[in-house]
């Protein structure tokens, strides 16, 4: 395939001048990919990031991806949609969210989703460059109505950045409070310090600036990204990225964290979280960004996010393409902290069953590719997991609950191994929950009191799987996963 330059002029080409030849040439092109997933969410072509909106709309899921689709570079973005009945399967739908007006002529960036009667609007933060390329940044509004046909309102939802804030103003999230509509907006003051700014509307079509949520300076780095918030087990968590947050606050290894803070309440008058507060990381493995939430229709909290990060370049770029989502996680609070298992729809892909009892050494073979790998692990136990792929062993879960601690290492495209270590409490039973898709990698520990995920890179498609303990394990259980992806 032509190499192309990628600059500013051929990464802001409107959608309608690039070829069909040339995205026939692309897909043939990731079509030679080795790393492509079975039962992940991404792109046809070029480049996926941040999960948009997410919603339980018309008897079904409805889930939006930012993606430039030319590439596997960051370019004039759009919004992609698909639909499900179940959170597993994913069919590519009509209703795509598209740039080009006077108001997102540069892109159309991170938003969220809420539902109106019989339709489902999508917010969103539309990106102009003036000549100078300076970003104007606007929160827009569109509906998605039964038909799955995308209109554009013709006027901001929110016109203008509120004085003392910067152009780095994006990421709305809509959600309602006590009979209340409310949106979150990521945004950066003008002394370049992180916060979220709070909307609430007052009429149809007006949404009045009530100032930001009042949280410690510590906790929010020079820029704040994708604010999110969920009512979750009689607490509020607040779900954000921050850019430039100190290690020191919280010990995180990616070049940024995605976290959340959990309180007890949230006053949304004076803007301020009640009771006790703390902190964590969401994810503790290598990609993890940029998390959506929603409501489902049975009360459950769920979440998904890009196993991606900003900034950070991915070894699929070479076959033309970028990035995936993580499968869709349900929230609990337990003890002040939040924890996140797979979804039980998960449960739908499980097949060919392996089991052993009893053992300290154990191989499952026969992967394809895929497999969900369950245990419980005794409070007193060390254990080893090792993926093999050919003649590597692209991935190791080390797992000790005497500490409490598990260490993940991955071997990079480069032949080295990277290393992430979580933690969870120490000397107790839990149980063990590793999923395998081909490249891609999700842990939860102690029914996801910890969770690591992340992308690894093996020179074959992953077979077999051989798990050493100190101590015998009672039973270990290993399945395929069926293949529920066709963008492929």
């Amino acid at each position: 395939m032509k190499q192309i330059l990628w600059n500013r002029k051929t990464r802001y080409r409107p959608y309608t001048s690039w070829s069909q030849h040339h995205i026939d040439q692309l897909r043939a092109h990731v079509a030679t990919s080795p790393w492509r997933t079975q039962n992940h969410i991404q792109p046809f072509t070029g480049l996926l990031n941040d999960p948009c909106a997410f919603n339980y709309f018309n008897g079904k899921w409805h889930l939006f991806y930012q993606q430039y689709p030319y590439g596997p570079v960051h370019g004039l973005k759009s919004w992609h949609h698909l639909t499900s009945s179940d959170l597993v399967t994913w069919q590519d739908s009509q209703g795509q969210l598209l740039p080009g007006g006077k108001y997102d002529s540069h892109g159309v960036y991170t938003g969220s989703g809420y539902v109106e009667g019989s339709t489902l609007h999508l917010v969103y933060t539309g990106n102009v460059r003036d000549k100078f390329w300076n970003r104007h940044s606007y929160q827009m509004d569109a509906i998605l109505n039964t038909e799955n046909q995308v209109f554009k309102t013709s006027q901001p939802m929110i016109a203008s950045v509120p004085v003392g804030y910067t152009n780095e103003f994006r990421d709305p999230y809509v959600f309602d409070y006590k009979k209340q509509r409310y949106c979150l907006v990521g945004s950066q003051t003008q002394n370049r310090k992180g916060t979220i700014l709070l909307y609430k509307q007052t009429s149809h079509d007006f949404w009045q600036f009530r100032g930001h949520i009042q949280l410690p300076q510590v906790l929010t780095g020079y820029m704040v990204e994708c604010p999110n918030i969920a009512f979750v087990d009689g607490h509020v968590v607040l779900i954000y990225c921050p850019q430039g947050l100190s290690r020191d606050v919280l010990p995180y290894e990616n070049i940024y964290p995605n976290i959340a803070v959990i309180a007890d309440d949230i006053d949304l008058v004076n803007r301020k979280l009640i009771g006790k507060v703390s902190v964590q990381q969401l994810d503790d493995g290598f990609e993890f960004y940029a998390a959506r939430v929603t409501d489902a229709p049975d009360g459950r909290r769920l979440l998904i996010s890009w196993i991606g990060l900003p900034e950070v370049n991915s070894p699929t770029e070479r076959y033309g393409w970028a990035h995936c989502l993580s499968y869709v996680r349900t929230l609990h609070v337990r003890d002040h902290h939040l924890c996140l298992s797979p979804c039980k729809e998960l449960n739908k892909l499980l097949s060919k069953h392996q089991q052993q009892n009893n053992a300290s050494t154990i191989t499952f073979n026969n992967l394809c590719g895929t497999a969900e790998i369950a245990l419980k692990v005794q409070a007193d136990q060390q254990i080893c997991i090792k993926l093999h792929a050919s003649d590597s062993t692209p991935l190791k879960v080390l797992i000790d609950t005497s500490i409490g601690k598990t260490v993940i290492s991955r071997l990079t495209s480069h032949g080295f191994f990277e290393q992430r270590t979580g933690c969870f409490p120490a000397q107790k039973n839990i149980d063990l929950r590793l999923f395998i898709d081909e490249s891609v990698f999700e842990c939860f520990v102690d029914d996801g009191f910890l969770c690591m995920s992340g992308r690894f890179y093996p020179s074959a498609q992953p077979q077999s799987v051989i798990i050493e303990c100190i101590k015998e394990i009672p039973c270990i259980d290993c399945w395929n996963l069926e293949r529920s992806n066709d963008i492929r």
